[in-house]
């Protein structure tokens, strides 16, 4: 009984194999690539751009968006705090139409301020008009009861995402160096 051969063909005029071949190509390539150009004057630029801005400050589409919230927020909480002077249905809805006035001329304003920004999505709009018209079933909803202090926050949550999706599509979180 032969026992079966399990070594490996060592024979000297055997081709050498795919593993030996790719191993003698990469003996050939540098251990190292070194860029074509020299890359330290942009890394210092962009650390130097860091070290001379204020520290960490809020950028201006940050303040605009802060802004557009602080003044919804003043104006629910004044629809909210202040009693009508005088009974009637059309005090409330006073209020919602402030409301809405204002976040049509903070929406206004933002969208004049990225006039000729590529927006860094293509479905924006139609995000925004699926907010337009959450907002517009609200403002009805509300027409129907113009005290209830849910609707008249949902509106303002509504009109808030609607500037958060303005800035944030025209406004990238990082920086290309």
């Amino acid at each position: 009984m032969t026992e079966p051969n399990n070594k490996p063909n060592n024979k000297p005029n055997s081709k050498p194999s795919k593993l030996d071949q790719l191993l003698a190509d990469e003996q050939q390539f540098p251990e190292e690539i070194s860029p074509r150009r020299d890359l330290w004057p942009g890394i210092e630029q962009a650390i130097s751009q860091r070290l001379t801005q204020p520290s960490r400050g809020l950028s201006i589409n940050q303040r605009i968006a802060l802004a557009s919230a602080a003044s919804i927020l003043c104006a629910v909480l004044l629809m909210s705090f202040i009693k009508p002077l005088a009974p009637g249905p059309e005090q409330p809805l006073d209020g919602i139409n402030a409301l809405v006035n204002t976040y049509e001329q903070e929406k206004q304003q933002l969208l004049v301020n990225y006039r000729g920004q590529p927006p860094l999505a293509d479905n924006w709009q139609q995000q925004l008009q699926q907010l337009e018209q959450a907002a517009s079933s609200l403002r009805g909803a509300l027409e129907q009861e113009p005290d209830n202090a849910v609707l008249i926050r949902m509106l303002a949550n509504i009109y808030q995402q609607q500037l958060d999706l303005i800035n944030k599509v025209h406004s990238p979180k990082w920086q290309q160096i």
